[in-house]
């Protein structure tokens, strides 16, 4: 003979539980869990763009620091040549002339842009080609010369 099985006979323990009671505790924590990786993630991308904004602008600045520095030794070379050579005679002459283009040259490097320096030199390479390759030529073998010395 079959029993028949009740459910409403059955051990309390063994029926599935389909309440949302242990559900809603695993609910919070993950929601929980997640907004605060949620609040993490974006305080991350929000300090990348912060660094980024910051590495961006100390990278546009670096040519006009690099050039500020050069412009200011190169005064600084032209003050020590007319400190230290002759004011008169051939010696002095030329010391002055020296002096006078590394301060001429300071003075360009602060008024210009590398985009117009670069510009500047492309005009004087199109004027004059030919007594720049052959300077080119000169410096090449002048310095070949020195190099299998």
């Amino acid at each position: 003979m079959a029993k028949s099985h009740d459910s409403s006979k059955m051990n309390p323990q063994h029926q599935p539980k389909h309440g949302h009671e242990e559900a809603q505790p695993v609910r919070d924590v993950a929601a929980a869990v997640a907004t605060q990786t949620g609040e993490i993630l974006s305080s991350a991308r929000d300090m990348g763009k912060e660094t980024l904004e910051s590495a961006k602008e100390s990278v546009a600045t670096l040519p006009e620091r690099a050039t500020e520095a050069i412009s200011c030794q190169m005064k600084h070379a032209a003050e020590q040549l007319r400190e230290r050579l002759p004011q008169e005679g051939t010696l002095g002459s030329a010391g002055h002339k020296v002096a006078d283009g590394l301060e001429c040259g300071a003075t360009y490097l602060k008024e210009h842009d590398f985009k117009a320096m670069g510009d500047d030199l492309a005009g004087v390479v199109r004027s004059h080609p030919i007594p720049l390759v052959l300077a080119g030529i000169g410096l090449g073998f002048l310095l070949g010369r020195t190099i299998r010395s």
